[in-house]
Order: C-alpha cells, then structure tokens, then sequence
C-alpha cells in the first residue's frame, strides 16, 4: 500500500475497520442515520490530526 493512503497511528480506529462498519449501516432499519453518525465520527477523528 502506497504511504499516501497510511493515516497516522493515532487515528483509534483504522480505515479498513472504519469502511467495514460504515458498510453494515446499509443493513440496519435507520441506515441513513447509521451512515451519518459514522461519517461524523470519522470527520471528527480526522480533524484531530490536523
């Protein structure tokens, strides 16, 4: 893997289990809401490392 797509290892949790999770909403009854709350999370952690 490129170390352009590597995130630091502070990020709690790493993209491919990220992805995975995000992935599973489409399963759920409230999908959507699902969707939103990890994306959220996601943006937050990232903007940490800014």
């Amino acid at each position: 893997m490129n170390s352009l797509f590597r995130l630091p290892q502070r990020v709690s949790e790493d993209q491919a289990d990220w992805m995975r999770k995000r992935a599973l909403c489409a399963f759920k009854v409230k999908h959507r809401e699902c969707l939103l709350t990890s994306l959220k999370s996601r943006v937050k952690e990232l903007e940490k490392l800014q």
